[in-house]
């Protein structure tokens, strides 16, 4: 009798644990360890809109106003703005030659797209005038994919997928550089270094880690760096430390290249649709 309820206790002491504990390795559900500072959830999208042909290759997305979208794709230099309620394109709006243009973000009244060789266009959402051209020391070799407005400092953050440096690299390294509005001048040294070990180490994951979006959250300002090749997104604070990381489900996922918010924190990413419709998916965000 003593032996069996000595097995009785052990047993509800081992359900005890397990429940408190539960799983710290649900990487996917949004639950787990690594993702206890990501406030949305990642296989549960509020929304999809599902975009016409002509952005099959979208490559960078930016919130305009409630129920509009900005949107870039790969080759054509068009600012293509959507309405999520129709699903449409509304209008275009032509700042440049064909060319590979990676991100967009709207600063004030403003809108600043990225090439990815780090050259810069400044347009509107009138487009009235000629885009501006703005030439940074970043070239072809850093392959600039993600493009985000920073309020606070006045500046723009691009994130790139190549070279970590200006014509030196460290191949271990992804780097985001910052291009000063005041004085028009990208600083010479990245502001944010990521290591592609440490992200892989978090994932557990063999993939590489390649960033293809970055954007400020508006609420909590972490910097939000998104990547298709790893298909992960990573959380950063202010001083560049990883405050979370967020496998994304390749359910939902087929080629994330754009990231953006709402005033309010709901998040917006975009996937390149490979031969099929591409797609925007929208979360509340729930902190």
């Amino acid at each position: 009798m003593k032996r069996f309820l000595l097995k009785v206790v052990i047993l509800f002491m081992l359900y005890i644990h397990t429940a408190c504990t539960g799983s710290s390795t649900d990487q996917s559900s949004g639950e787990g360890e690594l993702s206890k500072a990501f406030p949305y959830r990642i296989n549960e999208p509020s929304e999809r809109f599902w975009l016409p042909s002509e952005l099959e290759e979208i490559s960078g997305v930016m919130y305009v106003e409630d129920g509009i979208l900005g949107a870039v794709q790969d080759e054509k230099g068009i600012l293509y703005i959507y309405d999520t309620k129709s699903t449409a394109v509304i209008n275009r709006i032509r700042f440049g030659a064909s060319g590979d243009y990676e991100d967009l973000t709207l600063a004030g009244e403003a809108v600043y797209l990225v090439r990815s060789d780090g050259n810069l266009y400044k347009t509107s959402l009138t487009g009235t005038t000629p885009a501006e051209i703005i030439d940074t020391p970043l070239s072809g070799k850093n392959d600039v994919e993600g493009l985000a407005y920073d309020a606070e400092n006045n500046r723009l953050l691009l994130a790139c997928k190549g070279i970590s440096g200006i014509e030196k690299d460290d191949s271990g390294n992804r780097a985001v550089f910052a291009f000063d509005l005041k004085n028009n001048t990208l600083q010479p040294d990245p502001v944010f270094v990521l290591s592609v070990k440490e992200v892989k180490q978090l994932t557990k994951s063999k993939e590489s880690f390649r960033p293809s979006g970055i954007a400020i959250h508006p609420v909590n300002g972490l910097v939000y760096v998104l990547a298709s090749v790893g298909k992960v997104l990573v959380v950063l604070n202010k001083n560049g430390s990883i405050e979370a990381v967020q496998p994304l489900p390749a359910r939902y996922f087929k080629q994330p290249e754009g990231i953006c918010f709402a005033p309010n924190g709901d998040l917006f990413i975009s996937n390149e649709g490979r031969g099929s419709m591409a797609s925007i998916l929208r979360y509340n965000f729930a902190p």
